[in-house]
């Protein structure tokens, strides 16, 4: 039975391989306060947040949503990304994502930022170990990663409605994390037995076939 040819045509067109350009589209402009020219403290972050991502058509709060805030080396704001979308309480994010948008837009560095729909902004053990992955991951990239700020709501005796990594010295424990296995790693190497060389006499065949090819 031959195929009919809306069938080939269509397998053709399946078939084909095309090569795609891609450019960074700006989906919506937002004008930033005059405090918000410069945004690299944790204060500045929940403002921003609050003044240009959770006033966004498609940002619901009743999960949670990570964003990348993407900077220049004189840390004003180039923009922001929506990385990834989860459930009430969790969320799965990849380097690959975080960094993708910063790479294409030549962020100098980014600020990571999350919501916490319960309101509590205190980090889950998965967001430090998502965090410390984020910033060796920025290392490699040369793209810093300045802070990871989560945000939640002011409430009771919490007088603040977010939480920065950076601020609770977790960043000094994700470079000390480094430094400590980068020196497992060397003492290892150290240790491993290095290959034994033979060497030549002029007598030997090997040398001396070597010879003619060296002359």
């Amino acid at each position: 039975m031959n195929p009919s040819p809306e069938h080939s045509a269509q397998l053709n067109r399946r078939l084909a391989r095309v090569a795609k350009e891609f450019k960074v589209v700006c989906l919506r402009e937002s004008p930033l306060a005059d405090d918000l020219h410069v945004c690299e403290t944790p204060e500045q972050v929940e403002r921003y947040w609050h003044a240009h991502i959770a006033t966004a058509p498609n940002f619901t709060a009743e999960v949670e949503s990570c964003y990348v805030l993407m900077l220049d080396s004189r840390r004003h704001p180039k923009g922001h990304h929506l990385v990834a979308t989860g459930t009430l309480d969790t969320i799965l994010v990849h380097p690959r994502e975080v960094f993708r948008a910063a790479a294409i837009s030549g962020a100098s560095a980014i600020i990571l930022t999350h919501n916490h729909p319960s309101g509590d902004p205190t980090p889950s053990d998965n967001d430090i170990k998502a965090t410390g992955a984020m910033y060796e991951a920025g290392i490699l990239m040369g793209i810093e990663v300045l802070d990871h700020v989560i945000i939640g709501r002011v409430c009771g005796q919490r007088k603040q409605g977010y939480y920065s990594l950076k601020e609770f010295h977790y960043f000094v424990n994700f470079d000390r994390a480094i430094i400590r296995r980068n020196s497992a790693e060397a003492r290892v190497s150290a240790k491993k037995p290095r290959p034994r060389v033979k060497l030549r006499t002029p007598g030997d065949p090997v040398l001396n076939d070597l010879v003619p090819c060296l002359a």
